[in-house]
């Protein structure tokens, strides 16, 4: 995500400015808009990070009161930033502003609940002026240079509009030119292959008529074939088709827009000026006091969803080792693999059925039986497929009637866990696992490298339950019941979730079983 020194680490002093007693960062997303250079030039205490991608909003540590500036984001090659990933950090406190490209969409769609946005395509957006995703987007290379291969549609049409103004064209011939520009798919879409679809064989003139005769266009720009051009056109002394008029007329006029392009790059890249305008005015949004959620909408009921909760679990955590380490995964493996979690879970759940969350309750389990019977839930009213479809034959047999009902509330149980509280976190994972995680994920890339075929996505369902058998020292006995009560017991909804959370830590935790001695009698 991050482009390389001196961009995008975090520098002492760096990426802040002191408001109210605090230092506030500045994060800016860009690339290829604008490079990490030339942000770090126009604000140099900015923090550079590369174009926006979903996750990255969470990841960057943005906290009340920071400043964000998109410009940019990654959409084809990744998933992007979410909608609700931009209002979570507006609704705690930060300053989330959109410019240029994506930043320009993302804000036309957000900006009645409160996300800013600057510029002209902006204005395009919010305005209805334009609504299609490609008119910002762009091909570009996939290193930190982020350099770009085509032209986006938006440029194209700022530079039709200069060109008119400077009467390099006029409007009919502009807006053909603009029709062609459009009908080319974003990835194949620049001045040039405009020019060679005007110019193909069978190509568009804009106007719906088809170059005919089984001539071309040879690498001299000049008409070949049977030097027939449809329209009833005919060669000139020059060597010019007239087309009938209209169709040379739009070809000279595309040539002579991109001699203009070439010689005013800067004046022709309306993504460019809006990122430059809205990097400037950063400093005034720096002066102001920190926000509180604004906005000119009401916000709709149940946003914070599910999925919402799930990312931020996902993309929150630390560097350790130089790895990435979410919140999530710290979670996942110490309930796989933390022997005292289950003990851990069933508490958490308790103590949230019976509204004694926090510290521990001496009537956890009477408030939480009271709180059962309240939604209908009593040993009485079970029926024997209820408890075989959540206790094994040894628990029917040996559990209590509350303790039976006690144990089916903590396996069916799906309480929120928000893993931003730092109390409940410690509460729940124990002793901190990331450089135990750091070491899972530094196995995987170097087994991963061997081949493709070595990725973690490639181990076998199969393989990584009964890895989690072996782990729960549940025997190689063990049925489905059994596992599956076990997975449920650390929060899991079925052993196929446990696998597939166990997933990235399989390859560390064989690899060393299969160097560790065994011992010979």
């Amino acid at each position: 995500m991050d482009c390389p020194p001196p961009y995008g680490k975090w520098r002492p002093f760096a990426g802040v400015e002191r408001r109210a007693g605090r230092y506030v960062a500045i994060h800016v997303f860009a690339g290829p808009t604008i490079s990490g250079r030339e942000v770090a030039e126009l604000v140099p205490s900015a923090i550079v990070h590369g174009p926006v991608k979903h996750g990255d909003l969470f990841r960057a540590g943005i906290d009340r009161g920071d400043i964000a500036l998109i410009i940019d984001g990654l959409y084809h090659s990744h998933p992007p930033v979410r909608h609700k990933e931009i209002l979570d950090v507006i609704d705690r406190g930060t300053a989330v502003t959109g410019t240029a490209s994506m930043g320009a969409l993302r804000a036309a769609e957000l900006h009645p609940w409160g996300m800013d946005g600057v510029g002209r395509v902006f204005e395009a957006y919010r305005d209805g002026r334009i609504d299609a995703d490609d008119e910002v987007a762009v091909v570009h290379t996939a290193d930190s240079e982020w350099r770009v291969l085509t032209d986006a549609l938006v440029n194209i049409r700022h530079t039709l509009d200069l060109a008119v103004a400077a009467g390099l064209s006029d409007r009919a011939t502009a807006d053909r030119l603009l029709a062609v520009a459009t009908g080319l798919h974003y990835t194949r879409r620049s001045w040039n292959a405009v020019i060679r679809q005007l110019r193909e064989p069978g190509g568009q003139p804009a106007d719906g008529r088809q170059w005919g005769g089984g001539g071309r266009w040879d690498d001299d720009r000049q008409w070949g074939g049977d030097r027939q051009c449809d329209g009833g056109g005919r060669w000139d002394g020059d060597r010019q088709c007239d087309g009938g008029g209209a169709d040379a007329a739009v070809i000279r006029a595309a040539e002579r827009i991109r001699l203009f392009r070439e010689a005013e790059p800067e004046r022709c890249d309306l993504k460019r000026q809006d990122a430059v305008t809205a990097l400037r005015g950063l400093g005034a949004t720096a002066a102001s006091s920190p926000r509180t959620r604004h906005a000119s909408g009401a916000w709709p009921s149940g946003w914070r969803t599910a999925y919402l909760r799930q990312w931020r679990r996902q993309f929150t955590g630390s560097l350790v080792d130089g790895r990435f380490v979410s919140h999530a995964a710290r979670f996942d493996h110490a309930r796989l693999y933390d022997p005292g979690f289950p003990a851990r879970w069933r508490e958490h759940v308790l103590r949230t059925a019976a509204g004694t969350a926090g510290d521990p309750h001496p009537t956890t389990e009477p408030a939480a039986l009271d709180a059962a019977a309240r939604q209908g839930l009593t040993y009485e009213q079970l029926t024997e497929e209820q408890l075989s479809s959540w206790l094994t034959d040894d628990e029917i047999a040996a559990l209590p009637p509350a303790a039976a009902v006690l144990t089916i509330m903590v396996r069916s149980a799906r309480p929120t866990v928000d893993l931003d509280d730092p109390r409940l976190r410690a509460r729940l994972v124990g002793e901190d696992r990331g450089r135990e995680i750091s070491h899972c994920l530094a196995v995987n890339e170097k087994i991963a490298a061997g081949g493709h075929a070595r990725h973690v996505d490639c181990l076998k369902p199969a393989v990584l339950c009964g890895h989690l058998t072996a782990v729960w020292g549940l025997g190689p006995d063990a049925g489905e019941r059994q596992t599956t009560a076990a997975a449920r017991d650390r929060g899991f909804a079925s052993v196929a979730e446990a696998a597939e959370a166990a997933r990235p830590f399989f390859l560390r935790w064989y690899a060393t079983r299969r160097s560790t001695p065994k011992e010979t009698p």
